[in-house]
């Protein structure tokens, strides 16, 4: 009998010290370093931050693809190019600004006419993001998703972008105008090295700068603003961070 009731408590002993272990396993396991993995599925990740960056996406080419989207904004207004600074201080010391200043303005409607081209390549870039990828940006800094896309997608933007651009300063004439820029220099403009200069080039890469500062701006507020968060996923997968 003695032996028995050894037997009986034996088992019960086991059988809590087993009950015991399943709770601390699965406390354990809903408590890890990384909560995210435990409240949201990586589809949801996934598409949260995709969200947020199609959004921020949409919100550049809408701010920029119109008239005076560049000209007038004071930090993304493509200016002259360096290597023709030269040419437009002497114009305007010779009182033709008016020149230097059309250039300037070509320079910007070019970039305004091709930025809304821009947003099904970024979306395809977007797209193309992984669950790993997204593990990343949801822990990283404030600009983390603009990160990931201006590395993953920049040369692959500019490279799409830039016959779109070459369209657009076709159409508002900014060939003709560098023409009259350097023309209207004379003998002078020999003393300045243009060969080099390849116009297309510059108007794309300052809009590709332009789209991605302001994406960067607009993941800024994503994460730092509840406001911002325009679905229900956003909301719920930014405010756990």
């Amino acid at each position: 009998m003695r032996y028995l009731l050894f037997f009986l408590l034996l088992c019960s002993t086991a059988e809590a010290m087993a009950g015991w272990s399943d709770l601390i396993d699965m406390f354990t396991s809903s408590n890890t370093d990384d909560p995210q993995t435990q409240l949201f599925s990586n589809a949801e990740i996934e598409s949260a931050l995709k969200q947020a960056l199609v959004k921020g996406s949409e919100q550049a080419v809408e701010m920029l693809g119109k008239t005076n989207g560049f000209f007038s904004h004071p930090q993304l207004k493509i200016p002259m190019p360096e290597k023709l600074q030269l040419i437009e201080s002497s114009l305007r010391k010779l009182k033709q600004d008016k020149l230097a200043d059309d250039f300037v303005l070509s320079l910007n409607r070019a970039a305004e006419q091709a930025v809304p081209a821009a947003r099904s390549i970024l979306v395809n870039i977007i797209q193309s993001m992984s669950v790993e990828d997204a593990y990343q940006i949801l822990n990283g800094g404030d600009t983390a998703a603009t990160d990931f896309l201006r590395q993953r997608g920049g040369s692959q933007l500019q490279q799409q972008f830039q016959p779109i651009v070459k369209q657009a300063t076709d159409s508002v004439g900014v060939t003709q105008k560098y023409k009259s820029l350097i023309d209207q220099l004379g003998m002078m403009s020999g003393l300045i090295d243009t060969s080099s200069l390849d116009i297309d080039r510059y108007v794309t890469e300052k809009a590709t700068e332009g789209l991605f500062s302001i994406v960067e701006k607009e993941e800024r507020l994503i994460r730092q603003n509840p406001a911002d968060r325009t679905t229900e996923l956003m909301r719920r997968v930014f405010s756990s961070l």
